[in-house]
């Protein structure tokens, strides 16, 4: 029994610990590698002490093997969906059920994941799970390829790129614009691709961003808005957003065309009462000036 990223990777010792029922644990926010090289180790009865960002049990002590880091713009993949695509259509149609109201028409989705981090970093939200939240970005072209490749071969037109924030890397979106081949951009400017991305509320506000995401085929952006009140957005380490920020986002995003998935935190550590109140009434603030989804 393995488990492995997000969650996992800040407590494998704890893990291992209380949990016998699991062997291993790998700890690494690039895990397919040292999947593998444990799959590899097993099968030919080799010591786990060369397989990488393994957390396991040997003679009764714990043991956590050095973690690389892996550089997307080196080891990036595409991952070649004809392996589930007997299931395509049942992901289609749990995503349809949840949230095709949203689209008005019928949506065939994936989510696709070319770079990672979040330019918040260190100072990581309160709510943030991820372990590592360095920039990470894979090539632009690989990007493009696996659009024009889901497209072509599986009929998909939606793309949710799950990088942790989209706009925490200007040169690479710069470089997704660059890289953008004519007979995709075609498809993009006539509504035939559609990408959905997260993004940051004062990443939005800098560097001409929403234009950019309009024409990289940006449709939908889900932003963590998480409160409207400003003691409540410090206490949540959202590093100089404030209520009025998110809303000038939300304005610019209106004005581009883009949806808006929004989600909030009721009952976060040091919420009370008037903070709540103060969120709930920046809620209807923001639902009398802009169009939200979420």
């Amino acid at each position: 029994m393995v488990l492995g990223d997000d969650h996992a990777i800040f407590f494998p010792e704890m893990i291992l610990r209380n949990r016998p029922q699991i062997d291993y644990v790998i700890a690494n926010d690039g895990g397919e590698i040292p999947f593998v090289e444990l799959v590899r180790a097993l099968l030919d009865g080799t010591s786990m002490s060369d397989v990488s960002s393994l957390a396991y049990r040997h003679n009764g002590r714990l043991h956590i093997n050095p973690a690389p880091k892996y550089a997307l713009s080196l080891r990036n993949t595409i991952p070649d969906l004809s392996f589930i695509e007997d299931v395509l259509d049942t992901y289609a149609d749990n995503y349809r059920t949840q949230f095709g109201h949203l689209h008005g028409h019928q949506v065939r989705p994936v989510t696709v994941n070319n770079a990672r981090g979040c330019e918040n970093g260190y100072k990581r939200c309160t709510c943030c799970s991820i372990a590592d939240l360095t920039v990470n970005t894979g090539d632009p072209r690989g990007f493009w390829k696996a659009i024009d490749q889901y497209n072509r071969e599986h009929g998909i037109y939606l793309f949710f790129e799950v990088y942790d924030s989209f706009t925490a890397s200007p040169r690479y979106v710069d470089a997704l614009i660059d890289a953008t081949p004519p007979h995709l951009k075609r498809r993009i400017d006539d509504g035939e691709l559609q990408v959905m991305v997260y993004a940051r509320a004062l990443g939005l506000s800098k560097r001409n961003n929403v234009d950019k995401l309009r024409r990289l085929g940006v449709t939908r952006a889900n932003i963590g808005l998480d409160a409207a009140d400003p003691e409540m957005l410090e206490a949540q380490r959202k590093n100089k957003t404030t209520g009025e920020t998110n809303l000038e986002a939300l304005r610019m995003l209106n004005k581009a065309g883009i949806s808006v998935h929004a989600s909030y935190i009721a009952g976060a550590p040091g919420e009370r009462p008037e903070t709540l109140d103060r969120t709930i009434a920046g809620i209807r603030q923001m639902l009398g000036e802009v169009a939200l989804l979420g």
